[in-house]
């Protein structure tokens, strides 16, 4: 079992590196502004490179799959983060936690690639606009919310070194 220190860093460089690795140039050199490069060193997750590319396969499929009936997108919207105006980091905050909770109320790893998939929608937005400080909550916030909430289940389930690559064939039959 992964100690809490380092399950919480992994998640965090999963978190960027899956960010910077799924958006245009544009967004990625914006992203890549933000964060330094700790926070992006896929050494020190076993097997980074193989989890981000599964995690971009996933996601991609999963927004195949529920692109016309999940409601991401409006969810989005509704949070006013489509804006140049200041982005009232509370309530994101309060909401994602809502999002996040709701989301877990069964765990799976189809769940947790929702969670990524989410992660990625708020990021896009947010960086359109120049929220770099929202954005940095939201990852910090996701990799918390790992640690304090998924971690004992993802470690049950071979963690993320093992167990997410393998899931590009299985999760959405």
């Amino acid at each position: 079992m992964s100690n809490s220190t380092d399950f919480r860093l992994q998640t965090s460089v999963l978190c960027h590196s899956f960010l910077l690795a799924s958006t245009n140039k544009q967004d990625a050199s914006y992203l890549t502004d933000l964060v330094d490069n700790s926070n992006t060193d896929l050494t020190l997750v076993p097997n980074g490179q193989e989890i981000i590319k599964s995690l971009l396969q996933l996601v991609r499929d999963f927004n195949q799959r529920f692109s016309r009936t999940h409601e991401i997108e409006p969810v989005a919207e509704s949070l006013g983060i489509d804006s140049d105006k200041p982005v009232d980091k509370t309530a994101l905050e309060i909401f994602y936690l809502e999002i996040l909770d709701g989301l877990f109320e069964k765990l799976n790893w189809g769940r947790i690639v929702a969670m990524f998939a989410f992660l990625r929608i708020l990021v896009l937005r947010l960086s359109k606009h120049g929220h770099s400080d929202a954005i940095k909550m939201l990852i910090k916030i996701t990799s918390q919310y790992s640690d304090e909430k998924l971690k004992n289940w993802i470690d049950l389930h071979d963690g993320w070194v093992r167990r997410l690559p393998l899931l590009t064939i299985f999760i959405f039959l």
